[in-house]
């Protein structure tokens, strides 16, 4: 994949056929204006760039400057766009599965979405205004969200398990005046405040969502989250009860996240 200097490579997920041709490197203002040219749709979120203001004369170079940078990937002829090329495109507008996030490691922030129509699936990895795009497996597609996410070792402990409503009311108990006399907190909210308060050097928030014959999404209520703490890597998810909703901690490695990735779309399928 060719990636500008200055901006960090993309890991390449294992066994992606290269159904792209090649690997596509784009600015995501470049990108939502040839997917207005085309009349595809609005770009996902993960790979919708910044909105900012212009005034016309900034407007024509900003044009002038995404149309050379469209007539550079050759992906026309007189024919109009390439048909796979549009086809991947389309993905990156309504995808019927799809599995996305914002991924932290260190100071950098990248915002990946893994999403398929069928048997055309693509994964596209935004960091700042530059979108690099890759076919991917579409029966593979947690696995090609969670090859972003760098290897950490998983944190030694147990799973906890502790309804939502009682580290909730921890929390409101702490803004109490000093002197007011509360109940003590449960051994697994103080597991969870323990874990809430290590230092992190990395972490990201994960969703899934599917779309149904006519196009209505749904995506899932509560994400996937994970922290690389010092003490090795932590899963969190929230995760709804028929009577109360449970809050579940757990050591998690790459492999995990994928199976959680896995669930959380099962839920929301029909």
């Amino acid at each position: 994949m060719h990636r500008p200097a200055g901006h960090r490579r993309v890991r390449n997920p294992s066994g992606a056929p290269a159904l792209l041709s090649n690997p596509v490197t784009i600015s995501a203002t470049s990108l939502a204006a040839l997917l207005r040219r085309e009349r595809i749709g609005e770009p996902h979120i993960t790979v919708s760039p910044t909105a900012m203001w212009l005034d016309s004369d900034e407007r024509r170079e900003e044009d002038k400057r995404t149309g050379e940078e469209i007539d550079g990937l050759e992906v026309t002829d007189q024919r109009g766009l390439d048909v796979e090329f549009a086809a991947s495109l389309a993905v990156l507008c309504r995808p019927t599965t799809e599995y996305y996030g914002w991924i932290n490691e260190g100071k950098t922030t990248l915002a990946v979405l893994a999403g398929a129509i069928g048997r055309e699936a693509v994964l596209a990895v935004r960091e700042n205004d530059t979108v690099f795009l890759n076919q991917v497996q579409p029966d593979k597609l947690p696995e090609a969200l969670v090859s972003q996410i760098p290897e950490f070792a998983p944190a030694k402990g147990r799973p906890i398990n502790v309804a939502q409503d009682e580290v909730l009311a921890e929390v409101e108990r702490a803004r109490q005046p000093t002197g007011v006399i509360t109940r003590t907190a449960s051994h697994a909210v103080r597991q969870v405040q323990s874990i809430s308060a290590l230092p992190t050097d990395g972490g990201g928030e994960l969703y899934a969502a599917v779309r149904d014959s006519v196009g209505r999404r749904t995506h899932t209520e509560h994400p996937l989250r994970y922290a690389d703490t010092t003490e090795g890597r932590w899963l969190n998810i929230t995760l709804p009860g028929q009577t109360r909703t449970m809050l579940v901690i757990s050591p998690g490695t790459r492999r995990d996240i994928a199976q959680r990735l896995r669930d959380m779309h099962g839920a929301i399928s029909g």
